[in-house]
């Protein structure tokens, strides 16, 4: 992430101090992997928030509060570059472009849901020492 702007007021604070920290946090937080149990847990919990901010929009304050903000799309969800590294990761599926771990990515939701069916199966396929 690169910081364009230092916090007003503080004309000492320089950018590169800024980026360095914020380089440095990400990084740490890349490192955090989910566990299966809880990669499945947080992205179910994603697509279900997904699908009632798609459902809230429909109606006419939803409608009326897309014309001030970006209108929701049911075919595009964002995911960050971790979680969906991991589920293809899970699934055993290769991506078709290389996933930056502290990107975020566009995704369709059917498709994402498809991923995560695949990395249900792969588990229980597993013996059960393995999960």
């Amino acid at each position: 992430m690169k910081i364009t702007q230092i916090v007003k007021g503080d004309p000492d604070f320089s950018v590169d101090v800024v980026n360095t920290v914020v380089k440095g946090v990400s990084d740490n937080f890349q490192r955090l992997a989910y566990s299966e149990e809880d990669l499945m847990i947080t992205l179910s919990n994603r697509i279900k928030a997904h699908e009632n901010e798609v459902r809230e929009s429909k109606t006419m304050l939803g409608r009326f509060m897309g014309l001030f903000t970006n209108p929701i799309n049911p075919d595009r969800m964002e995911i960050d570059g971790m979680r969906l590294h991991q589920i293809f990761e899970l699934a055993g599926q290769s991506p078709s472009t290389k996933i930056i771990l502290g990107a975020s990515y566009i995704v369709d939701p059917y498709e994402l849901q498809q991923l995560m069916i695949r990395a249900e199966h792969k588990i229980k396929k597993r013996p059960q020492s393995q999960r």
